[in-house]
């Protein structure tokens, strides 16, 4: 029962933050379903968890419209300037591949040309794939001449 109190406590119908007196008075109002009185020490305190906006809805939504969220639902990052840029954190795995496709590797020989890339699903493969090492060897910075390759990505058609 207190739990659910303040829960309805911590959710106020009115703007801006919830204080230690707004949570005070509930208990006190629906006090009398507690067996014993609850101790509490009240300095007006704002509870800074709780925060309701106080700022109009238009403004939010205009900064939201600004705001760039780098995840697009399950969808993979691709090999565009404007993904890439908010694609961080495979710089590692990006730079193994890349050596894997160094000309003198020693693995690439024995393997021919082939790379592959393996994960379980949902792992990231394909926007590493895209967003890192493509992007990565479109720039030609990293591996010499590789701006010049032409790449062709196959996929396979998904019937739902």
């Amino acid at each position: 029962m207190l739990t659910q109190i303040l829960l309805k406590g911590l959710k106020p119908n009115q703007k801006g933050w919830v204080t230690n007196y707004s949570l005070t008075n509930l208990l006190t109002q629906e006090g009398h379903v507690f067996p014993q009185s609850p101790l509490y020490y009240n300095s007006g305190e704002v509870i800074k968890l709780t925060r309701r906006d106080v700022e109009p809805v238009e403004n939010v939504a205009a900064r939201s419209e600004q705001a760039v969220c780098p995840y697009k639902g399950l969808l993979h990052f691709d090999c565009t300037e404007e993904r890439c840029q908010v694609f961080h954190g495979r710089t590692k795995l990006t730079d193994k591949l890349i050596e894997k496709l160094r000309p003198g590797n020693t693995e690439k020989s024995r393997a021919g040309n082939f790379l592959a890339v393996l994960g379980a699903s949902g792992s990231g493969k394909s926007s590493v794939v895209r967003a890192g090492l493509l992007y990565q060897l479109k720039l030609g910075r990293k591996l010499s001449g590789s701006n010049s390759w032409q790449f062709k990505i196959f996929v396979q058609e998904q019937n739902l």
